[in-house]
């Protein structure tokens, strides 16, 4: 339903914009003579995409199907079923830094969530991340190597150089990949932003 509705949303906001005469996602509109009737099919599309946008089925849910709060979409983690091995398949990683944006000399908690192709995290993964600049609290360097731990999230903290190393904003970019044998690596990439 989300993706019929989404579809026709976009196709609406297509046409609208074009002044009809469009055949996409299953849908035929004829050319619009009339501005009102272009305007009124945007309020449509734009109805319909927002609409299929806040759907219930597209809340991330927790194991017993309720709801995540958004303000911790970012950082929610499931615990794998006792016993449960995951040692085929795809890995995949999603990456969280708290604070978003470091002060010059500032530093950051940066957690790796790796999961299977089940959705379930998966422990002992081996995760490299290297950065572009900065340092790993850890290892004194641009690189550092963990594992993920048993509800499969590798932590570790980044700091930016001296403050006085800044003249303005920037970023860095950190490159992470995460392997375990008997399943396919993972790759990713984030963005730490650097502000006063």
């Amino acid at each position: 339903m989300d993706n019929v509705m989404l579809g026709a949303g976009l196709a609406c906001l297509i046409a609208a914009v074009i002044g009809g005469g469009l055949k996409a996602f299953g849908i035929e509109i004829p050319v619009l003579k009339s501005l009102g009737r272009q305007l009124a099919l945007g309020i449509l599309g734009f109805a319909l995409v927002a609409t299929a946008s806040r759907s219930p089925l597209s809340v991330p849910r927790d194991r017993e199907g309720t709801a995540v709060p958004e303000d911790r979409r970012g950082s929610a983690v499931q615990v794998a079923e006792p016993g449960k091995q995951h040692q085929t398949g795809p890995l995949s990683i999603s990456v969280n830094n708290d604070p978003r944006i470091v002060p010059p000399g500032g530093s950051t908690a940066i957690s790796v969530l790796a999961t299977g192709s089940d959705g379930n995290p998966v422990a002992d993964v081996q995760v490299t991340i290297g950065a572009g600049g900065g340092v790993f609290e850890t290892t004194g360097a641009l690189k550092v190597v963990g594992r993920t731990d048993d509800q499969g999230v590798f932590h570790t903290k980044w700091r930016t150089y001296d403050a006085n190393a800044y003249t303005g904003d920037m970023s860095y970019v950190l490159d992470i990949k995460a392997a375990k044998d008997g399943m396919s690596d993972a790759n990713g990439r984030t963005e730490i932003f650097v502000r006063k």
